[in-house]
C-alpha cells in the first residue's frame, strides 16, 4: 500500500473510511490475481479440483518461482474457496463462477473478524483507539509503521 492511494481526499490525512476503500481495493484486486492464478483451463469457473491442484502443487513447491511466497491475504482468499466447497452437494457440483467467487470476497471483507483486523492495523498506524473516535493518520505516521512491520 502507498499513503497516497490511500489519501483518497488528498488532505494529508488518512482517516479510517480511507484505509478501508484502499484495504478493499486491494483485496479486490488481488482476488481477480488469485482467480486468475487457479482458473488454469480460463473458463472462468473455479472448481475444486483447480483449488486442490494449486494448493497441493504450491506445498510441493512447483507453482512458485524461487524466492516467492504465499501472502496471507492469497491464503486468506484460498480459504474462501475451502469453505464456499466444504458447504457445497459436491456430488452435485464442484466449481463456482468467478463473479460468485468474488461476491464471497465482498462478504469477507465486510466479516466481524476482518474488520477487526482493519481497526487494529489502523491503530497499529494511527495510535490505539484512534480508529473508534474518528481520528486518522500522516504520511510519517505511515512510514514509521511500514519500518517498524518490516523488521
Amino acid at each position: 500500500l502507498q499513503f497516497a492511494v490511500l489519501d483518497q481526499s488528498g488532505d494529508g490525512l488518512v482517516e479510517e473510511w480511507e484505509l478501508a476503500t484502499g484495504l478493499e481495493a486491494q483485496i479486490s484486486n488481488g482476488a481477480k490475481d488469485v482467480w486468475r492464478w487457479i482458473d488454469e483451463n480460463h473458463d472462468e469457473q473455479l472448481d475444486l479440483q483447480e483449488l486442490q491442484g494449486v494448493v497441493g502443487k504450491t506445498f510441493e513447491g512447483e507453482k512458485l518461482t524461487p524466492g516467492q511466497k504465499i501472502s496471507s491475504s492469497t491464503w486468506r482468499l484460498l480459504s474462501v474457496l475451502a469453505d464456499h466447497f466444504s458447504q457445497m452437494d459436491l456430488s452435485r457440483s464442484a466449481r463456482i463462477s468467478v463473479p460468485l467467487a468474488n461476491d464471497l470476497v465482498q462478504n469477507m471483507l465486510r466479516s466481524v473478524p476482518l474488520l477487526e483486523e482493519r481497526l487494529a492495523l489502523f491503530d497499529a498506524v494511527a495510535g490505539v483507539g484512534e480508529g473508534d473516535s474518528f481520528g486518522s493518520f500522516t504520511e510519517e505516521d505511515f512510514k514509521k509503521w511500514q519500518a517498524k512491520s518490516q523488521k
